[in-house]
């Protein structure tokens, strides 16, 4: 016969206190605001994505590794959430993940590219300007934000509003294309043309450090992107919503590279 209070005690030490428990988000409804937000600003569950594949870089993986590890001093650990600096949509957007538990608990992530001379490093250690070159961007208007997910983090479902590369890029007065202009029946290829500064048009890159494994996964739109090798590029457009994740055993590594387009 099983003792049901010793069963009951040994329950209770295994669990955890939650952000948000079921109850809260049943009894509350949480979804609905983060759902209405996405999509007022044209997110639904029906469009898919095909990303744009740009090249391969070669394998990055143990350059990287070793990288990170001697630069813990310029890593900047954070959670999404709403910053003090955040205003209008970044402010918004920010804050609706935690409506449905997406917090500290679950979307901590360790980010480099904008403490010290990150950025610059990070930009030679992609490749520098051959690599950029490979790719398609001016090398002097880039931004390189190096990130990694451990397991059981995500970066919940959001547009970009490469607000840091505005800020740093402020004199090129830029324009970038917001969902909620997306909304109102742009396309993917009208968001990328208006989206532009003094300097040419304005991206962002994707590009895989590690090697796919088990559980992580990048989604565009309802388009899963999995399977990649260290090296893989890809193009995030303007206002297409996504997420990424890492619901595995191995450390997932990336980059994004925001900037202008050389239009040669």
């Amino acid at each position: 016969m099983v003792n049901e209070s010793v069963f009951t005690n040994v329950y209770k030490s295994c669990t955890r206190e939650a952000s948000m428990k079921l109850w809260e988000y049943l009894d509350t409804k949480a979804e609905l605001a983060y759902m209405a937000y996405a999509e007022a600003a044209g997110a639904n569950t029906i469009d898919e994505h095909e990303p744009e594949y740009i090249c391969n870089l070669g394998d990055q993986y143990e350059k990287f590794y070793a990288w990170l590890s001697a630069n813990r001093d310029l890593c900047q650990e954070k959670a999404v959430e709403v910053r003090p600096w955040h205003t209008g949509e970044t402010r918004i957007g920010s804050g609706m993940p935690k409506t449905v538990g997406l917090d500290k608990t679950n979307t901590w992530q360790y980010d480099w590219g904008v403490l010290g001379d990150s950025n610059a490093q990070l930009k030679e250690l992609i490749g520098g300007p051959t690599a950029f070159e490979k790719m398609g961007f001016l090398y002097d208007y880039s931004l390189c934000r190096l990130l990694v997910q451990m397991p059981g983090s995500v970066v919940p479902w959001h547009s970009d509003t490469m607000q840091g590369w505005r800020d740093m890029f402020a004199d090129l007065d830029p324009h970038l294309v917001m969902a909620t202009e997306f909304s109102q029946g742009m396309t993917d290829q009208e968001a990328r043309e208006q989206s532009r500064c003094s300097a040419g048009l304005i991206t962002r890159r994707i590009v895989a450090i590690t090697d796919w494994h088990w559980g992580h996964f990048i989604e565009m739109k309802r388009t899963f992107i999995t399977d990649w090798k260290s090296g893989d590029v890809w193009d995030s457009p303007p206002a297409v919503w996504h997420l990424t994740g890492n619901a595995g055993v191995k450390l997932r590594i990336s980059m994004t590279i925001t900037g202008v387009l050389n239009a040669t």
